[in-house]
């Protein structure tokens, strides 16, 4: 299996999952009685369709974000993606959006973001808008302690949602950065079918 994984949205806690684990244990997250594959990463927050339609309308979120946060830290606790690239041997990458210009995008990993907690990255990638709140990234200190990443005044302003909204697959930003020219991607979101062409990549 490639060392060099990538993932956005629920790929970013596939990627972390298996990124959280040395390649001698990968065995376990292919185990049913482990419960990564099948781990409750959704937890409603409405109690009715009426009640969920009524949240859509005002913009509340249909899901509880910690939740999505319980999943996401069972496996990889407090570590950072340099700390993952250090002690497991991967570099895994995960692509978050600007919650506000959802045009940008941010490729998370060792070289980027190195003290970035793996965890809020995979959950901010996961926040699909008008199901999960955005969520703001979190840093491990020198000294262990986990802070926001933004610590000024304006940090309500960084906040980030779904990776696969500005950039699916950041072939072209992992290309430059660690040379790679072959990918091995796995499409799983029945609904971007539809604009994947028959050379299987999206051109929207």
């Amino acid at each position: 299996m490639p060392r060099t994984i990538a993932g956005s949205s629920v790929g970013a806690l596939m990627a972390s999952g298996i990124a959280s684990h040395k390649y001698s244990d990968l065995w376990k997250c292919f185990n049913k009685d482990y419960n990564m594959m099948t781990a409750n990463f959704f937890k409603w927050r409405f109690t009715s369709v009426r009640q969920a339609i009524q949240m859509l309308k005002e913009g509340e979120p249909l899901f509880e974000t910690y939740q999505l946060k319980e999943s996401a830290y069972r496996h990889s606790k407090d570590m950072t993606f340099l700390e993952i690239y250090e002690q497991n041997k991967w570099n895994l990458n995960i692509t978050v959006t600007d919650g506000i210009r959802q045009g940008d995008s941010k490729l998370l990993n060792y070289l980027t973001a190195p003290n970035v907690v793996v965890w809020s990255a995979a959950i901010a990638s996961c926040a699909i808008p008008g199901c999960f709140k955005p969520v703001e990234l979190m840093i491990k200190t020198e000294t262990g302690e986990i802070k926001p990443y933004y610590m000024s005044q304006l940090r309500g302003n960084f906040r980030f949602i779904d990776g696969s909204v500005a950039c699916d697959l950041p072939m072209q930003r992992m290309s430059e950065l660690f040379n790679i020219n072959t990918f091995i991607v796995s499409q799983v979101n029945p609904h971007i079918c539809p604009f994947i062409s028959s050379d299987g990549i999206s051109h929207e």
